[in-house]
């Protein structure tokens, strides 16, 4: 399978013409692992001697999205986590991967610090979608038809719905919530729905961020979010259950994703094993406030997935730049 696809991999011409001119000492790509330019660069570093530095800016790309056939001379990671799949799966020396983070979390970390302007007059719960297929409107039922019998514990909460934008046949699906009455499309992704037009999901004015620091807490399957709802220093409970005619639902992915191994022992994650146990675990979040209640050492626990440092991300690549040697 590695020689039928490498042998029919043609090398990029125009990178192949900027590299051979340039010869540089270093070429740095940004890479999701999986799209060709990741098996090309290192043989087209190779045509000039030059040693190439990957950055994977996302959670489960190492791990489930590609194998390096043509492996980068550098690797940088979110964390101790995607090091270690780094070595064990891709075969890479750990001494050759760094922690990098990312830029977007970066960010996080400075607006936290800072009270966002709500984009609702009420209170709200954000409940995220996955881009896998799975019946999340039942979870979503349930919750609603929760709130509508007990007015005098939720008042006027609403449960603020993201779908994953990639989700397929988003535009049929989330048409399926149009007649719960305490359930809203998050307005940008309305938008996107409505329009069908990529540019409403622009994060524009820090709208993502301001919708993650002013929930109460979040529902969902596990996802990139999850770990960006914890930097936000936001609860979640997490979807965990089966569903008989699905091969992707909530359960299977916990139990089949490498990335998700230990991410049940962080504090702030309450994993609920059935529709019921949400609707549960949502009431005693709810009334007994304990979404306030956060660990102080939340940061030490997320650490293991994604290394959180005071260095700006520009400067940990600088640093560890300088630190090479070719």
């Amino acid at each position: 399978y590695k020689n039928l696809i490498l042998s029919k991999l043609k090398l990029n011409s125009d990178i192949s013409k900027i590299v051979k001119k340039i010869k540089p000492d270093l070429i740095i790509y940004t890479t999701h692992c999986y799209e060709p330019e990741t098996f090309m660069l290192p043989k087209i570093a190779n045509t000039v001697g030059a040693k190439t530095f990957f950055l994977v800016d996302n959670w489960d790309n190492i791990s489930c999205k590609t194998v390096f056939f043509n492996k980068p001379d550098f690797l940088g990671v979110w964390g101790e986590q995607s090091k270690n799949h780094a070595s064990k799966i891709q075969n890479i020396n750990k001494k050759k991967i760094f922690y990098t983070g990312s830029p977007k979390f970066d960010n996080y970390l400075t607006l936290r610090k800072k009270r966002l302007k709500n984009i609702f007059k009420h209170k709200y719960v954000l409940f995220f979608g996955l881009v896998e297929v799975y019946d999340d409107i039942k979870v979503l039922k349930k919750i609603d038809k929760e709130i509508i019998d007990n007015p005098s514990i939720y008042k006027n909460l609403k449960i603020v719905y993201r779908p994953h934008p990639s989700r397929p046949n988003i535009f049929l699906h989330s048409k399926k919530i149009n007649s719960l009455k305490n359930i809203i499309l998050d307005p940008q992704m309305n938008n996107f729905i409505k329009s069908k037009n990529k540019k409403f999901l622009n994060n524009s004015n820090f709208y993502f961020e301001k919708l993650l620091s002013n929930s109460l807490f979040n529902v969902g399957g596990l996802t990139t979010v999850t770990i960006e709802s914890l930097i936000f220093k936001k609860k979640q409970i997490f979807l965990c259950y089966n569903e008989d005619d699905s091969i992707t639902d909530p359960k299977t992915l916990f139990e089949v994703n490498l990335h998700f191994e230990k991410i049940d022992q962080i504090s702030a994650l309450k994993k609920s094993e059935s529709v019921d146990s949400v609707i549960r675990d949502f009431r005693l979040m709810f009334v007994n406030k304990s979404y306030e209640n956060i660990n102080k050492k939340l940061d030490e626990e997320i650490n293991y997935f994604y290394n959180i440092s005071k260095l700006k991300y520009s400067k940990k690549i600088l640093s560890i730049i300088k630190s090479l040697t070719f």
